[in-house]
């Protein structure tokens, strides 16, 4: 029998009837937590004794990500070496474990660590079974042999915060494909490279496990100007009991919070954007979305920086403009002389897009307008941004249907798998080097 929804199933085998059900559902389906370390790891942490060894909340969470049975293990191999006084027993023990921290705990830490870079260094984990203490080394060791002893304690803030991460969240038992992890302020101390690494990091995980990570934060320096669309603004009302949620938008005529941030947002970032870097205003999110999308396609397969960054502004009203919008069109483009000098805002080459270049000179010509067929002779016939897609992909990713609430979310996605699958659309990118 084919089910539709979770509903369905559980309505044929209530969970408390059917207990293999009920593992299968708890075993597969993702899970909605809230991350948050109980403890920041120090060097102490990483040693224990045989006694401790099972109150140690470290070592439960790196037995937890190699062998259930260690504890059993280890301590079996504790008494018999107390009873036979043979070291061997300890000897084996620790040669097994120390295999398979390798194999499942630092080649995991390493890849996490450097998005697979081909880094000149590496982590590796020590695991050792002495007579009176059991402890976890860490080194950082280099291709030509070189090795260093790390102290966890003395290592960078941007480091300490992955090391956390790891452990504490990484190998918890609790994190599963389809899980969505909620962290609350978790970058506030970190510097902004850290930021904007951690971000890009954390962005590869999900990817990479199918993880959705939803990240409250004060820290601009987190937000990436490629990835805009999954920024939320949490306001709070005039009653101080409600938040009002807004997308990202760089420009609300009846809200300055997004225009304040976006200023604030463009200042901070200055690894994404510096001065060699060319801010290009797009009418919204869907565009911003296509456009981003091929610009990190290209910069991926090209090796190389465009040195463009996207701006949604929200729109600039219906197709058939009406006389009496023109005021507001105005007032929109005004806004972006405000914010930006020498502001180039891209339009499509249909109504809108004519009525901006109209009011663009009773503005003395303060913006620069650019239509899609201005910027190469290939896209002379091309209105809008959905002309560069064949009528295939316009079917796949349902780009007739803009209205539609799910239209946007298709545009997110794209950005992402895009990158992952560049054959995924036949669209032409090639447009992207006459900004």
């Amino acid at each position: 029998m084919d089910y539709e929804n979770i509903e369905s199933v559980l309505k044929d085998y209530p969970l408390e009837e059917y207990a293999d059900v009920k593992h299968f559902l708890h075993s597969k389906l993702g899970q909605v937590f809230y991350y948050k370390p109980t403890k920041s790891f120090e060097t102490e942490d990483l040693m224990t004794t045989p006694d401790d060894l099972t109150q140690s909340e470290f070592f439960e969470l790196l037995f937890n990500a190699i062998d259930q049975n260690a504890f059993k293990e280890i301590k079996e191999a504790y008494n018999a070496y107390t009873e036979k006084n043979q070291r061997d027993y300890l000897n084996q023990a620790e040669r097994k474990y120390e295999k398979l921290i390798n194999e499942k705990v630092s080649k995991h830490f390493n890849q996490m660590y450097f998005q697979n870079k081909n880094e000149d260094f590496y982590y590796e984990f020590d695991f050792k079974l002495d007579s009176q203490e059991i402890s976890l080394s860490l080194f950082k060791r280099s291709k030509e042999k070189k090795e260093e002893i790390l102290v966890l304690g003395h290592q960078s803030e941007g480091f300490r915060w992955y090391f956390d991460l790891f452990f504490n969240l990484l190998c918890s038992s609790h994190l599963k494909p389809n899980s969505i992890v909620i962290i609350d302020e978790g970058f506030s101390k970190l510097s902004a490279p850290t930021c904007i690494e951690c971000h890009n990091f954390l962005k590869k995980l999900g990817q990479d496990k199918g993880i959705t990570f939803v990240i409250s934060t004060h820290n601009l320096y987190f937000a990436n100007l490629d990835y805009l669309d999954e920024l939320r603004f949490l306001k709070i009302n005039k009653d101080l009991r409600s938040v009002s949620v807004n997308q990202f938008t760089s420009r609300d005529l009846n809200d300055s919070t997004p225009s304040k941030i976006i200023k604030k947002l463009i200042c901070a970032n200055h690894k994404t954007l510096n001065e060699n870097d060319r801010l290009l205003f797009v009418e919204g999110i869907s565009d911003y979305n296509y456009l981003s999308a091929f610009k990190l396609l290209y910069e991926q397969e090209k090796k190389t920086s465009l040195n463009i960054v996207f701006l949604p502004i929200n729109g600039l009203g219906n197709d058939d403009l009406e006389e009496s919008k023109k005021p507001q069109m105005k007032q929109i483009l005004e806004t972006l002389v405000q914010e930006e000098p020498n502001t180039t805002l891209l339009v499509d080459g249909d109504t809108r897009g004519k009525a901006c270049e109209e009011l663009n000179k009773e503005l003395k010509n303060k913006l620069n307008i650019l239509k899609l067929n201005d910027c190469d002779d290939s896209f002379k016939n091309f209105k809008n941004i959905e002309d560069c897609f064949s009528q295939k992909d316009k079917i796949k990713l349902d780009l007739k249907n803009k209205s539609s609430r799910s239209h946007t979310a298709y545009t997110s996605t794209l950005k992402n798998d895009l990158l992952l699958n560049p054959s995924l659309v036949e669209a032409e990118r090639k447009f992207l080097q006459a900004f």
